[in-house]
């Protein structure tokens, strides 16, 4: 090798050494320097827990009021929007038909009501005959084979009499039916309340479904609209949270400037759906549950099926310790050392003390809409680390920080 080339390689050998040195100096240099965070105090404030869900407002009371007859519709007598009355005529079956077999059955059982009693004076006179053929044959005075046809006709008479008694009983059973049916042709409303729907027109043919075979058609949907509740469906996460009695502050889509509160009614335990959605890349199923709300006001101008946003009122807490939600990062303690490797994190907060951070660990509560409760570990006015995330997540305690602002 030449010397040249020897010098040369001296000298590289020498810049990467030198460069060496001066990314040590560097990163040192780096490692010093401040880390620019937001900061604000805790504070003692009310909170108040909170689960949202959506859903439908329905009438307190709602009846679908169907045909117990088949028939023809002869009369629709309410229109959309109506109100009535319990007991008041809604639609009308022809009642012709009925009114036909009727009067054939009434004339039917009169028939019945005869050979009944036709039978009973028969009956008595061969009873009077058997008792008579009886004392005959005992004073020898009858044969046995007279005796034996007495006997049987006897036997005979009492059946013929049963069976016409049964007759009779069976029409009577007929007519009681038939009457029944004959009283629905007139379909009542069984409330006070106003037509919401009528989803018959007259001339329509309407049955009776058997065994529950494609369904009960409904004729007239009556409601009571001076009473409300609204239908939420509550994500299987939050339902553990919801109870009755809770409180829940409302909004309507129709009715956006105006702000309504109920209580919590119901708390189903049947899903009524299963949604989907993508979370991190993955299909994550969730199941929704019904919970029903009563609302504490009358409202004329509200129609069934309005869309209703809600917030349940899980907890609520006056005057606690509190931070923004964003403070709260788990960290491990004892942090690097190699003891610490198999702890499990803990939840906490970075302090602001003369420069630098320290790491809290605190015992959190409920958790408001951007604050959340400090039940232990720190101390009201307390300067904490709230941002920025990027910042947040990688901080570490006892680094060097600058404020950048304070918020509050």
């Amino acid at each position: 090798m030449g010397r040249g080339r020897r010098r040369v390689l001296q000298w590289a050998v020498v810049g990467v050494v030198l460069l060496g040195f001066i990314g040590l100096w560097q990163g040192a240099r780096s490692r010093g320097r401040a880390i620019t965070v937001e900061v604000a105090p805790s504070t003692v404030q009310d909170l108040r827990q909170v689960v949202a869900a959506s859903g439908k407002i329905r009438p307190w009371t709602e009846v679908s009021v169907s045909s117990q007859i088949n028939g023809r519709v002869w009369r629709v007598a309410v229109q959309e929007g109506d109100r009535v009355q319990k007991g008041q005529v809604l639609v009308e079956i022809d009642p012709v038909p009925l009114r036909t077999q009727l009067d054939r059955l009434q004339a039917a059982l009169q028939a019945a009501r005869q050979q009944v009693e036709s039978a009973r004076l028969t009956l008595e006179q061969v009873r009077r005959n058997w008792d008579r053929a009886r004392e005959l044959f005992g004073q020898g005075l009858l044969t046995k084979e007279a005796l034996e046809k007495s006997q049987t006709e006897w036997e005979i008479r009492q059946r013929e009499y049963a069976v016409a008694q049964e007759r009779l009983r069976e029409l009577e059973a007929q007519l009681e039916s038939l009457r029944h049916d004959y009283e629905q042709v007139r379909v009542t409303s069984p409330i006070d309340g106003w037509v919401i729907g009528v989803y018959v027109e007259e001339g329509e043919t309407v049955f009776v479904s058997i065994a529950g075979i494609g369904g009960e058609r409904p004729l007239v949907k009556v409601a009571d609209l001076t009473r409300w509740k609204v239908r939420l469906e509550v994500d299987e996460n939050d339902i553990v949270q919801v109870r009755e009695g809770q409180s829940v502050r409302l909004t309507i889509d129709a009715l956006p400037d105006r702000e309504f509160w109920g209580r919590v009614t119901l708390v189903g335990y049947q899903p009524l759906s299963e949604t989907t959605s993508q979370q991190l890349g993955q299909t994550v199923r969730e199941n929704l549950f019904p919970v029903e709300v009563e609302l504490r006001e009358t409202l004329p101008e509200v129609r069934p099926g309005f869309t209703v946003h809600a917030e349940i009122v899980t907890a609520e807490k006056k005057q606690v310790l509190s931070i923004p939600i964003q403070a709260l990062v788990h960290r491990v303690p004892g942090g690097d050392k190699p003891e610490a490797r198999w702890a499990a994190d803990v939840a906490g907060v970075f302090v602001w003390e003369g420069g630098r951070v320290h790491f809290r660990p605190i015992q959190v509560g409920i958790m408001g809409e951007f604050d959340l409760e400090v039940r232990s570990g720190l101390q009201p006015g307390e300067q904490i680390v709230v941002g920025p995330y990027e910042v947040l997540r990688a901080l570490k305690d006892g680094d060097r920080v600058r404020v950048q602002s304070t918020r509050r």
